[in-house]
């Protein structure tokens, strides 16, 4: 029997794709309630029939649950013809009718908004933060800069959350037609859509403005490129140049390197902790960048399928402009916002529990992670900290709970007949799009390795099980990286691996949109990769297929055989 307490009424799923550990307790409550705004405000904007999707939090894990509109939380779903009735009298089910109808011209408006006033807002407000050095500031100062960075933190998940919705309705419905018209699966035509997406390869400018001024001093250059350079060395001698070379150094380390790598959160480590990456990441970019695949063939022949069934290629192309929208904001949205934010507060936190270590007050600097957001004020540091705030270091290694529902069963979704248009059209997506970012492989046979196939190819090579950013050293070059799931911030893998397994994900899922725009094989949604697959064994990925073959190794066949699926 689960022994957790229940977050609420209703049912809860626990969310350990995007909080794969449990959480500090600033990012709970950050998340359990600018995620729940941000969200609400995204639905409202698009029309869609639900209120938002809230957080709680549990025994240290996060769980979720949608809130549809005009019911109270955690509320069974009513009877069809109930539901029938509210969706065309509630208010404001009428009120976003018209809305839900515009959803392509608010798409593109949000795009737009984003590139144009939101992203350079949030890498102004991050660069702010990245001034001060929060190890040289007086206690009052620090106690500000911390408060000021969890304020950054927290406008950075609304933001996220506020444009989930964009960030994904625009590949469902370019999925969703496509694949009716031209009667090709969902997931080869979401297949088919990539190089939308430069950051989700590592390439956003401070990393090419970096590379042009390596170019410019071959010294620095070769410096970098050589194999024996020590990463941590090298990467603060670029940043200790001068001129515009050490300039550009301290700006990109700033921007990617102050990352958290692999959650939402402050207990994650910056990629700067990581300094092997930053440098495989800048050597790579430096050799010419990762080449991404060619979507041009895939999508020209569904083109002329599509336009032979409706003699409208106009409309294809209309669909594919909102797809690449939305493609554009995926990696973006997080990279520019939470993830900065989660590290620049780690960041301030570290430089707490250093002062606090240097006073005898705390055994370990990371005890200050989890800090309360009412713990951080001048006693923080001028006084004792709270003993709780130590003691909550074990619970950090409880294994996730193996319930994954909290509370009533998990409910079906909502009767799509009982909706009225737009209603109707725009949760049909909604669903879709979950579907695609997350469903797993159902497995014919449960000791199998099979998943989606996420991106074409078939590739040979070692496997490395990487479970968390604390085993990043061990990847090497050709490696092929068997995960959990993999982050935006994993980006700085891919100048070394050749293909992608992950337990977690869809067609649509973060480790398959950076596959794709790479031109990587990978399989998704195993399921079980990671505990079925040894590391080091020489496996074979079928990117097209989904199928994984231990071509040498111990564990999950004899040599050559090709795993049951």
């Amino acid at each position: 029997m689960n022994s957790q307490p229940i977050p609420g009424p209703g049912s809860w799923k626990l969310d350990n794709a995007h909080f794969p550990r449990p959480v500090s307790p600033i990012a709970r409550d950050i998340y359990t309630t600018a995620f729940p705004e941000g969200f609400a405000a995204g639905a409202k904007r698009y029309g869609l029939p639900v209120t938002t999707l809230a957080y709680r939090e549990s025994g240290g894990w996060m769980y979720n649950q949608p809130h549809p509109l005009g019911a109270p939380l955690g509320a069974a779903t009513p009877p069809e013809p109930v539901l029938w009735l509210i969706s065309r009298l509630h208010p404001e089910y009428r009120r976003r009718r018209s809305t839900g109808r515009r959803t392509s011209e608010i798409l593109a408006q949000d795009v737009d908004e984003w590139e144009n006033v939101h992203r350079p807002a949030r890498i102004a407000a991050h660069l702010a933060l990245l001034r001060d050095d929060p190890g040289t500031l007086d206690d009052a100062a620090l106690t500000a800069h911390v408060n000021r960075c969890v304020a950054t933190f927290r406008d950075s998940v609304t933001l996220h959350s506020r444009l989930t919705v964009a960030a994904n309705i625009g590949m469902g419905r370019f999925a969703e037609r496509v694949s009716e018209v031209t009667g090709t699966d969902v997931k080869e035509v979401v297949g088919a859509v990539h190089g939308s997406s430069p950051v989700s390869v590592a390439d956003e400018p401070t990393l090419r403005v970096l590379v042009d001024a390596l170019r410019s001093e071959p010294d620095a250059l070769r410096s970098v490129t050589a194999t024996e350079a020590d990463p941590a060395t090298a990467l603060n001698e670029l940043a200790g140049a001068d001129g515009p070379l050490g300039e550009a150094a301290r700006l990109w380390l700033g921007t990617a390197g102050e990352r958290t790598l692999d959650t939402f959160d402050v207990l994650a480590p910056r990629a700067i902790e990581v300094p092997a990456f930053l440098l495989a990441t800048l050597r790579s970019a430096a050799e010419g960048g990762v080449a991404q695949a060619d979507p041009q063939p895939v999508l020209a022949e569904l083109r002329m399928q599509f336009g032979r069934s409706t003699a409208a290629t106009s409309e294809f192309d209309a669909l594919l402009a909102d797809a690449r929208r939305s493609l554009a904001l995926r990696d973006a949205r997080v990279l520019y916002n939470d993830y900065w934010s989660a590290g620049l507060t780690r960041r301030a936190l570290l430089a707490v529990g250093e002062r606090l270590v240097a006073r005898h007050r705390l055994a370990r600097p990371e005890y200050a992670l989890l800090a309360e957001v009412t713990e951080i004020d001048d006693a923080l540091i001028t006084a004792s900290p709270p003993a709780s705030v130590a003691a909550r270091w074990p619970r950090l290694q409880q294994p996730a709970p193996p319930a994954k529902t909290l509370g009533a069963p998990e409910p079906p979704p909502p009767p799509l007949r009982a909706f009225g248009e737009p209603h109707r059209t725009n949760l049909r997506l909604t669903l879709l799009c979950i579907s695609l970012n997350f469903d797993e492989h159902e497995a014919v046979v449960s000791a199998g390795v099979r998943g989606h196939g996420a991106s074409r190819g078939v590739v040979e090579g070692t496997a490395r099980v990487i479970t968390s950013s604390d085993d990043f050293a061990r990847v090497q070059p050709g490696d092929i990286l068997v995960a959990p799931t993999t982050s935006p911030t994993w980006n700085i893998l891919l100048p070394l691996v050749s293909g992608l397994v992950a337990d977690h994900g869809g067609p649509l899922c973060h480790t398959a949109v950076v596959a794709r725009e790479c031109g990587i094989p990978a399989v998704v949604g195993t399921g079980n990769a990671t505990t079925r697959i040894p590391d080091g064994a020489a496996i074979r990925v079928n990117g097209t297929t989904g199928e994984v073959l231990v071509v040498r190794g111990s564990a999950v066949g004899a040599a050559g055989e090709k795993l049951p699926c």
